[in-house]
């Protein structure tokens, strides 16, 4: 990877710092600065395992399972728990002592581009609300693309570039609600859903599903197939 594609494919320094600040907080819970990630996680593990099943994962033999930004491991046990061996890769872990332990998953602190230089491939890997803090999303898309095995599933989640996600998710969460710490999202490095198709496209990629992830009335986030607008979740199968 030469030196220009490592940092499109690296986190954008001043999220990198914003982040390494915040990584003692995955510990707190939804008591914490990522009670959103704690509140929507039900939901985004029920599109994974959607996909996962759809894909036959897990009859597979030692399914390998890779979780690129993961933080505290709210994706990545779930993922242990099921059969999966799981490396969790991100460039701010909370310490050793507030992390997760299973058998089956293994943390690593790296920055993404050093997680993408490796040659292994995984039969499934997740991209939770990543493509938004690197320097080229659609550049980040097709380099982790890359470590899916032929058959195998690749997940984000992220944010649409919309107006609607301008106001609901920087306007209201970070400036006037302050349900998300100020300053974790910048409107301009949004990807919408289209962009990201195109770009997988053309790396041996078909669309698998695609949802929003909206706020539930009766508390929690649902998935829904209208609202794509702000918060969306979108899986991949690499072709055979």
């Amino acid at each position: 990877m030469s030196e220009r594609a490592r940092l499109k494919v690296s986190s954008k320094p001043d999220h990198a710092r914003n982040f390494a600040g915040l990584a003692g907080e995955w510990a707190r819970g939804r008591g914490g600065a990522w009670r959103v990630l704690h509140e929507m996680n039900e939901a985004r593990l029920g599109f994974i395992f959607s996909a996962v099943a759809r894909a036959g994962l897990l009859k597979a033999k030692n399914p390998r399972a890779l979780d690129i930004g993961g933080g505290g491991g709210l994706v990545a046990l779930p993922l242990a728990e099921a059969g999966f061996r799981v490396l969790a890769a991100d460039p701010a872990l909370p310490a050793e002592g507030e992390r997760p332990a299973h058998g089956g998953l293994a943390f690593v602190e790296a920055e993404f581009a050093d997680i993408m230089r490796a040659r292994r491939l995984y039969d499934l890997v997740v991209c939770l609300e990543v493509v938004e803090h690197v320097e080229d999303a659609v550049a980040f898309a097709a380099a982790a693309g890359r470590m899916v095995r032929p058959g195998g599933v690749l997940i984000f989640s992220t944010i649409n570039r919309s107006w609607k996600s301008w106001v609901v998710d920087i306007a209201l969460a970070e400036g006037v609600l302050g349900v998300v710490p100020a300053g974790t999202h910048d409107w301009r490095s949004f990807v919408t859903p289209g962009e990201l198709v195109i770009g997988l496209e053309g790396a041996g990629f078909v669309l698998d599903e695609m949802a929003g992830l909206v706020p539930d009335v009766f508390g929690g986030w649902r998935l829904s197939s209208r609202r794509l607008a702000c918060n969306y979740i979108i899986s991949f199968r690499r072709q055979e």
